[in-house]
C-alpha cells in the first residue's frame, strides 16, 4: 500500500477502496489475534496524536480531510473528556 492509497482511506475518498482494506484488515486483525483495530480506530488515531502533540487543529482537519471544523473538534472534546476523567480519577485517591 503507498502513501496515496493510505490517504485515501484515511479520508474517507475511494469508499471501495475503504471497503476492501477494512476487510482486509479484520482479516488479518483476527488471524493475529487482535481485537478492536479497524479503519475507524485507525483514523481516530490519526487524527489524537497529532493533537496531543500540539499540532494545532487546522492542520489536523486538511490532513483528515474535513471539510468542516466541527467534525475535527469531536476529537478535541474526546481529549478533553479524558483529561476530565484523569482529574476525576485523582481526586478519588484518600
Amino acid at each position: 500500500m503507498n502513501a496515496y492509497t493510505l490517504g485515501c482511506i484515511l479520508t474517507n475518498s475511494k469508499a471501495g477502496i475503504a471497503q476492501l482494506v477494512e476487510r482486509n484488515l479484520a482479516n488479518l486483525c483476527h488471524m493475529a489475534g487482535l481485537t478492536d483495530i479497524t479503519i475507524h480506530s485507525m483514523r481516530h488515531d490519526f487524527c489524537t496524536q497529532p493533537l496531543k502533540k500540539g499540532t494545532d487543529i487546522y492542520t489536523v482537519q486538511r490532513l483528515a480531510g474535513h471539510a468542516d471544523i466541527r467534525t475535527t473538534m469531536r476529537y478535541v472534546h474526546a481529549l478533553e473528556r479524558k483529561d476530565f476523567e484523569a482529574l476525576e480519577n485523582l481526586h478519588d485517591f484518600n
